[in-house]
């Protein structure tokens, strides 16, 4: 898994070993505590901050201060809820944007149709909308407990759908441009050989291959899940 994504991934295990030492609001500060540490090496990695990876730390930051001061893990429970429905308002919002948010932030790796475009903005609406359902729906109606080991490994499984969601619409959607498409056929990239051209169009999208950086339809995986991960907006140093 590449180390960028990992990051991505790294909070949740923290919040289950902060809850087992202490209970919720230690796995919260744990939780914290690993989310900064990603920020801070993903600007050490890469020079560069996400606002909204920033934003989102800021409001767990908001709601665990909450917690402690009114004594309520309520505030804690809810975090993830939050989180995704003001995931869901930023794609929503970005449907409005030209180029759409996703097309800025997904566009150099997946090429879709305007049509397709459209579909996948309602479908990480849609996805982020039920993870905040399903967030609640175990809160309130489970132990502390399982919400904990929910909320600690969840993000495994959320991020595949978001994956899954993403590859089947790039398939059903594909609309690749030419000036792409021309430089993995063979003969056509003098830094191609013609066997390697073929091996290459006969692989699926989003496999785990880095190829040369004309063929965008092979980027990997990590390529666009740590794009939107880092957010379409950041701060880069100068």
């Amino acid at each position: 898994m590449d180390k960028r994504l990992s990051l991505e991934l790294f909070p949740g295990p923290a919040f289950l070993v902060g809850n087992a030492m202490g209970g919720i609001f230690a796995g919260a500060g744990l939780g914290a505590v690993a989310t900064a540490a990603a920020i801070a090496l993903r600007w050490k990695w890469d020079r560069r901050l996400s606002l909204m990876a920033m934003s989102i730390f800021g409001l767990t930051l908001f709601l665990l201060a909450a917690g402690l001061f009114f004594d309520n893990t309520f505030f804690v429970k809810v975090s993830n809820t939050v989180g995704s429905l003001a995931l869901a308002a930023i794609v929503a919002v970005g449907m409005l944007l030209r180029p759409s948010l996703l097309q800025r932030t997904l566009g150099y790796s997946i090429h879709l149709t305007d049509q397709g475009w459209r579909v996948l903005h309602l479908a990480w609406i849609s996805l982020s909308i039920a993870r905040g359902a399903t967030n609640e729906l175990v809160w309130r109606n489970f132990s502390d407990h399982t919400w904990a080991i929910y909320n600690g490994l969840s993000d495994f499984a959320w991020i595949g759908l978001f994956f899954l969601l993403t590859h089947g619409v790039a398939r059903q959607y594909w609309n690749e441009p030419a000036s792409v498409a021309a430089c993995c056929e063979p003969g056509r990239n003098p830094l191609v050989s013609p066997q390697e051209a073929e091996y290459r169009s006969g692989i699926l999208p989003f496999t785990d291959i880095r190829f040369d950086p004309g063929c965008e339809r092979w980027r990997r995986i990590g390529n666009w899940m740590r794009a939107f991960c880092s957010g379409s907006c950041a701060i880069r140093e100068n």
